[in-house]
């Protein structure tokens, strides 16, 4: 936070104060599945965002973006009806995005890029399973920019998509080819300063 603070003074053009909310699930292969109503069934967990960002103009209908962010992820898991398994994933993520405006300084835009992130916990119902340090991925959304009076708010979806497998192995005893990645649906809301 504090690199971002110290460099966007000297470059870039708007520091974004960000936060929000999050619905993230598992994406799980290799599981052998039970025919329904029995599982493995994976259901959307809550999370928050928060942090900062530092946006530098490119050229006038492309922006790049630079975010510290803590990022609450996770799952929940039923292997029958009734059944609620929550896991909690804490990470401090990196995203880097190219924003793209169809006319210069216009609203709505795209954007996309990649995103680091480091695992601070995984837990499966209180039992830590941390053993992946980190996870990277994909980032795709859209964005609009609301001014009022002198201040510039923006509001995004992104949705994340995670390349790395997080699972360890001691999570599913009877299958060592199970990968577990994270999928995430983002909706944030800034403030320009």
């Amino acid at each position: 936070m504090l690199i971002l603070t110290l460099v966007s003074g000297a470059y870039a053009q708007k520091i974004n104060l960000i936060g929000g909310m999050s619905l993230s699930r598992y994406d799980v292969e290799g599981l052998v599945y039970a025919p329904p109503p029995f599982g493995p069934v994976w259901r959307y967990n809550s999370g928050f965002i928060g942090g900062m960002g530092i946006e530098f103009k490119v050229f006038k209908f492309l922006r790049f973006e630079v975010d510290a962010l803590y990022f609450q992820k996770g799952s929940n898991y039923g292997l029958m009806p009734g059944d609620k398994i929550i896991y909690n994933l804490n990470t401090i993520s990196f995203p880097l995005l190219f924003k793209f405006s169809f006319l210069p300084d216009s609203f709505p835009y795209i954007l996309a890029g990649g995103e680091f992130s480091i695992i601070l916990s995984h837990k499966r119902d209180g039992l830590d399973l941390t053993d992946k340090k980190s996870d990277y991925g994909i980032i795709l959304g859209v964005g609009n920019n609301i001014k009022i009076l002198r201040a510039s708010f923006f509001i995004e979806a992104r949705y994340h998509i995670g390349l790395s497998d997080i699972n360890r192995d001691v999570v599913w005893l009877w299958n060592d080819n199970t990968i577990m990645q994270i999928r995430a649906l983002a909706v944030i809301v800034s403030i320009k300063i």
